[in-house]
């Protein structure tokens, strides 16, 4: 009995053929009136398996051309993947990677994160990466240039600026390393031109007032050596004295100070060079002077750190950038003299040495810049001298006057 039964299943089962499922068909779905596409893909970013919906659609037919395209661009590796990982997302991942290519200083790294902190994620970081339009950078921008800053007050144009070129730069990432978008919605829209700040620049008889009256001051030869050297602020604070030569009279510049999340770090200069400055006799006999005093200090100070630094506190320790500032300007006040930004130090010795004649090539790389055509836009503006001078010259060729 058990036999025949078993016989008449398999004569059944061989003329009642089984229902094929088609599983091509069934890629198709059909949701509130509109047709959708579900396929299998990787993630672009962790590459993982997942189920993507693609459409809607209007009819079966366009969802069927579309699901087969999808098909062959996958499989030729041509696809743009299709996902909703946010831009806030998206960045993180982003930032975590390009500070490591690049690779970004901490201090660059931790600007960046606080950029995209205050003006992109509480907006434009909550839309997924893929539906972000250039209307919708174009009206963040704008947003921002009226009401980003504090208390909604307009934002500056050159933090405007850093912060479009912070976006353009990730979704320019986003299509050719996670191939999230095919076109970047930012790279048309115009960034706003900050207003340049013309530095001051301080007269001879300014430089020696100022020094002359802060010269009791304990870091009086901090200020001259910026004046004398055109080095930034950060990277005068973290000299050692291991990086001056006084017998060549010259000084190493191969690091910089920069505060990173309210914390005093030491980091490569700004442009990730090191340079040999040379320094007039004078500033170096004032850091003769200057180190015969901090000595003293060391032996006075019954909690001393021997940090080696040129410049520091009483008690041997590390000096922060906005300290430093802050007694120059004091002294400024105590001379008298006209007030000028700590920068401007930087600012007043290139532009004496470009205004004297020397050339572009030899301040830009007394200053650090890696393009000397950096060196002209900034600080290679003409005086009234020289366009006195010019016409001068101008007047004696024409007269024919040798």
């Amino acid at each position: 009995m058990q036999d025949q039964q078993s016989q008449l299943a398999v004569e059944n089962d061989s003329i009642i053929p089984k229902k094929k499922t088609n599983k091509k068909r069934n890629s198709i779905h059909l949701k509130s009136g509109s047709y959708w596409v579900v396929l299998r893909e990787k993630h672009p970013v962790t590459k993982s398996s997942r189920i993507v919906w693609h459409g809607p659609y209007k009819d079966r037919e366009t969802a069927e051309y579309e699901r087969d395209q999808r098909k062959r661009a996958l499989k030729d590796g041509s696809a743009l993947q299709k996902d909703q990982i946010t831009l806030n997302e998206f960045l993180t991942i982003w930032l975590e990677a390009h500070s490591i290519t690049k690779p970004l200083r901490p201090s660059t790294r931790a600007t960046y994160e606080e950029k995209i902190r205050n003006y992109i994620t509480p907006t434009l970081g909550r839309l997924p990466v893929q539906s972000i339009r250039p209307l919708d950078v174009r009206n963040w921008l704008t947003n921002l240039s009226k009401s980003g800053g504090r208390s909604g007050d307009p934002l500056a144009a050159r933090t405007v600026r850093y912060v479009g070129s912070i976006l353009r730069e990730a979704l320019n990432a986003a299509i050719d390393e996670y191939e999230l978008i095919k076109s970047n919605p930012s790279a048309r829209i115009k960034l706003p031109m900050p207003t340049t700040s013309k530095g001051l620049v301080w007269t001879v008889a300014e430089m020696q007032t100022f020094a002359e009256s802060s010269g009791d001051h304990r870091l009086t030869d901090l200020y001259i050596l910026l004046g004398a050297t055109g080095a930034r602020i950060g990277e005068v604070l973290a000299l050692t004295w291991d990086d001056i030569d006084f017998a060549e009279s010259t000084v190493y510049i191969s690091k910089a100070v920069a505060m990173v999340k309210g914390v005093r770090t030491v980091d490569a200069t700004k442009t990730g060079r090191s340079r040999l400055v040379a320094i007039d006799a004078r500033t170096m006999n004032g850091l003769r002077a200057h180190k015969a005093r901090q000595n003293t200090e060391r032996l006075e100070s019954a909690h001393w750190q021997d940090s080696n630094y040129v410049f520091c506190g009483p008690d041997g320790s590390g000096l922060r950038p906005d300290y430093a500032y802050k007694q120059f300007q004091r002294l400024i006040k105590l001379s008298g003299v006209r007030r000028i930004r700590l920068h401007d130090l930087r600012h007043t010795h290139a532009t004496w040495l470009l205004e004297a004649g020397e050339h572009l090539y030899v301040v830009a790389e007394r200053l650090g810049h890696t393009d000397p055509q950096t060196t002209s836009r900034i600080y290679a503006h003409v005086s009234p001298d020289q366009r006195s001078s010019v016409a001068n010259v101008f007047a004696r060729v024409r007269d024919g006057i040798q």
